[in-house]
């Protein structure tokens, strides 16, 4: 139910009235960019120029100039748009602004020289809305980035801002709040795209007291900028989304962890927490409301390592930096014990959006199951570089070549990097995968960013970064081997059989699921391995195997299968079980091996763990078989997580989500599973339909 208006919340809504009416929607204003990309290129000396420049010809009076966030078209900084006409100037510089400022704000001729021109079609562009870049994406959480001043609050209060937190505050219980975002499908935007309502809902649910929220704005890739340019561009979009998201979970500290990196994005984050406390909408009873709530900007080092949640949580703490096992999960047992609620910059920012339009307006872009818009940042060998935004489910293709032009200097793609140090080189071929969550193409593992988590950041690779002839790559695989071993991605451009040969032979190459190729090098690859296999009349790994590799240390995983069974099949149990194969091949067989099979609720809740004694197996290709007893099963869904341990504590795989399945109702018909009679609803039968199987993908 409704509450009236504090004296705060209607203080607010005059202050926003009073700067709309002050703004005239007719008059000349000049914005530059100012981001870090547009600075490293003297941005604030073009606008320094402008001010000296507009006094000079004594138009100061009636044109305003306004320094804003990064507008994303970092490739052709410094920027400049000229409102209400939207003229857009590249690449302007101190020496360009007294011809600005004489021919078109007094004159209103247009600078040729300063146009966007096309790389596609040669034409030069004159308003901003009509560059492709621009007019390709969906601009929403960037909308602003290139409109506002991100020191000014009074920007941000004009443009809406903070409208939502006081309907939040003021029209909606915390569980209305979790309600509208579970609704909407928003999914975390920083890696594993988890759903945001859902996450909220086991931190609010969770015993423990106070309760913690923490925005992680480590952003660690290189050539990752998104982060940095949201909170440059729009900080307090942040700050009204975490909030919202406090006092929906019952939070009454936040934390921004930032990289000491940033030093705008730190400035500029740090300015808008002070803005907010002194408009009261931070700190003691929030816009009069009861709610308390308040942030500390914590700074890290610059680890990478701390870009992930456990690490992260030690970081603030004033602990070394390091990753811990789950469970527990943050949302039981963060923050010093506490339960803590962990999301990424572009999450945050979206809840203003969701909670002042509904759920229902976010749920209509994207697709089915992946919904709204993402940032992406484009880089490498491209010819328009900078931030994007888009709706989920567009392709690579309309990202690389509709808006960021293909290319440059003419050369073929051979391969798209999605997700940095995490992600995978995604081939020419597959240019056509969309960006979005459990894409079933053949790639939606190894596209860590584009098609699995999300942690969007895409590098083009041309032909040029092949690797050469075949006594540089003869030379260069243990190089190779080092790469793939620390987590990156090796692109292999070859057909030599010298270069193939040594490949196939390095384990860890293999092993460390690190390896790409092109399309011809996978014909060539594939052809060998059978080859080799029908020579040896041994087992050898398919391609689809082999290229796709999940582990380390010479295990394998090769795939892994659930299939429930009738008591009557099975002389093991006494009730139904659900029967789970696995295989995984083995290049340790004088190691004693503990193999772990835990089944879990999607919450993090471990539900039945079984764990072998040490055993030593042969090399080779190996199966086995366990059962989970219907009784730790209801209706839900769940996951398997495989875990393969050498000596106690090396650990040599360990794969979350091997299989996502759900377990329903089926009493009205029986599905070709069969029947799955309930420990605890003896009178149903029940089905297992798999969602996601992680563990195996076949490329041929």
């Amino acid at each position: 139910m409704a509450k009236a208006r504090s004296v705060e919340a209607l203080a607010l809504e005059k202050r926003r009235d009073e700067i709309l009416a002050g703004q005239d929607a007719a008059r000349v204003s000049i914005k530059v960019c100012g981001g870090t990309g547009c600075l490293a290129l003297s941005s604030d000396e073009v606008a320094q120029a402008f001010e000296q420049e507009m006094k000079a010809q004594g138009v100061d009076g009636s044109v305003e100039l306004k320094t804003t966030g990064c507008p994303g078209f970092c490739e052709q900084g410094p920027l400049l748009t000229i409102y209400p006409r939207l003229i857009f100037y590249t690449r302007v510089k101190p020496k360009d602004v007294a011809e600005i400022v004489s021919k078109t704000i007094i004159q209103g001729e247009v600078v040729d020289r300063l146009l966007y021109k096309d790389p596609q079609t040669g034409e030069k562009i004159v308003y901003e809305t009509e560059v492709p870049f621009y007019k390709k994406q969906k601009r929403i959480l960037l909308k602003n980035s290139g409109l506002i001043d991100p020191r000014k609050i009074e920007d941000y209060i004009a443009a809406d801002g903070y409208k939502a937190l006081e309907k939040a505050l003021f029209e909606m219980t915390p569980e209305q709040v979790i309600a509208e975002v579970n609704q909407s499908g928003l999914r975390g935007r920083g890696g594993a795209g988890f759903a945001t309502g859902v996450k909220w809902e086991l931190c609010r649910n969770a015993a423990g007291d106070p309760k913690y929220i923490v925005c992680n704005a480590d952003e660690g890739d290189p050539g990752a900028f998104q982060d940095r340019g949201l909170i440059e561009g729009n900080p307090h979009s942040i700050l009204e989304g975490m909030i919202i998201g406090a006092y929906a979970i019952g939070a009454h500290q936040g934390f921004i962890y930032i990289r000491n990196e940033y030093p705008l994005a730190v400035e500029l984050i740090r300015l808008a927490v002070e803005q907010a406390r002194h408009d009261c909408l931070l700190g003691e009873n929030i816009l009069g409301s009861g709610f308390s709530f308040d942030v500390v900007v914590q700074l890290g080092a610059g680890a990478f390592v701390c870009g992930e949640e456990t690490a992260l949580m030690a970081s603030i703490e004033g602990r070394t930096g390091e990753p811990r096992a789950r469970p527990p999960y943050p949302a039981e047992s963060g923050l010093w014990g506490q339960p803590t609620n962990i999301n990424n910059t572009k999450t945050w920012a979206w809840v203003p959006h969701i909670i002042q339009h509904g759920a229902d307006w976010f749920a209509q872009m994207g697709t089915e199951k992946s919904k709204g818009t993402t940032i992406f940042s484009v880089v490498g060998k491209v010819k328009n570089t900078g931030l994007v935004e888009v709706p989920m489910g567009i392709s690579l293709r309309y990202l690389i070549e509709d808006i960021g032009g293909g290319v440059s200097n003419g050369k073929k793609l051979k391969a798209v990097q999605t997700g940095g140090p995490s992600g995978g080189c995604i081939p020419a071929k597959f240019l056509d995968t969309p960006v979005k969550y459990y894409s079933s193409g053949m790639y939606v593992r190894l596209a860590f960013a584009v098609a699995a988590h999300l942690e969007p950041e895409i590098l083009v690779v041309d032909e040029v970064l092949a690797v050469g002839d075949a006594a540089f790559q003869k030379k260069c695989l243990g190089k190779m081997g080092d790469v793939a071993h620390q987590g990156r991605t090796v692109l292999f451009v070859s057909h030599n059989m010298v270069a193939i040969k040594g490949i196939c032979a390095r384990s860890i190459l293999i092993n460390s699921g690190k390896l790409q190729f092109d399309d011809e090098s996978e014909v060539v690859v594939s052809n060998y391995l059978r080859n080799l296999s029908a020579e040896n009349n041994a087992s050898i790994r398919e391609w689809g195997d082999f290229s796709n590799a999940l582990g380390s240390g010479g295990v394998l995983l090769k795939r892994i299968s659930i299939n429930p069974i009738d008591e009557n099949e099975n002389a093991i149990t006494t009730s139904s079980v659900l029967k789970c194969n696995f295989q995984f091949w083995n290049n340790l067989p004088n190691d004693l091996l503990n193999f772990s099979i835990i089944l879990k609720t999607l919450s993090g809740i471990d539900v039945f763990n079984t764990v072998s004694t040490p055993i030593s197996m042969p090399s080779g290709l190996i199966d086995g078989t366990f059962f989970i007893p219907s009784d730790f099963l209801n209706e839900g869904t769940y996951s398997i997580r495989v875990l393969i341990v050498k000596d106690k504590h090396q650990i040599l795989l360990n794969l979350d989500d091997a299989i996502i399945f759900e377990v329903h109702d089926n009493t009205e018909h029986h599905g070709w599973y069969g029947k799955w009679p309930g420990v605890l609803h003896p009178k149903f039968d029940w089905a297992v339909s798999i969602i996601q199987n992680n563990s195996s993908f076949k490329l041929l």
